[in-house]
């Protein structure tokens, strides 16, 4: 956080760029509400899909991720823009969609199609069938 304030502050951001520590749950929407995009850097190694990047989705959101390990996508081939992790990709990317309004739209629209199919009931299902393949493999080793 607070190398992040600092970098804010060493390029004069401070009038365009806020950091928030925590937001209450209830109060997310609103910051989604407020943006025009959604970007999430994140280790694809370790994590999947943040709960975040479909949180924006849902909101309309056109949102820019990393590309995810192969065979992870979750099928949002075209509903993200994908980019390589690092700022440069990034700042492309985020101006990309920044610049050209017509764009945006097809992203938002995009994502609040995909987002429907994050169905909750789904994902806990799947969720469950998951445990039970695993607990079945770690029965046949006893």
């Amino acid at each position: 956080y607070a190398e992040l304030n600092n970098l804010i502050i060493k390029y004069g951001m401070q009038d365009k760029i806020t950091i928030e520590k925590s937001i209450p749950y209830e109060k997310i929407q609103n910051y989604y509400k407020s943006a025009k995009i959604f970007a999430l850097a994140y280790n694809t190694e370790v994590e999947s899909l943040p709960m975040p990047v479909m949180e924006a989705m849902a909101t309309g959101l056109p949102v820019i991720i990393p590309y995810p390990k192969e065979g992870f996508s979750e099928g949002l081939e075209e509903t993200a823009i994908f980019t390589e992790n690092n700022e440069k990709s990034f700042a492309e990317n985020i101006q990309k969609l920044l610049k050209n309004e017509e764009l945006r739209e097809k992203y938002s629209n995009q994502s609040l199609s995909k987002a429907k199919e994050f169905d909750s009931e789904k994902i806990e299902n799947r969720e469950a069938e998951i445990y039970l393949e695993l607990i079945k493999g770690v029965q046949k080793w006893f």
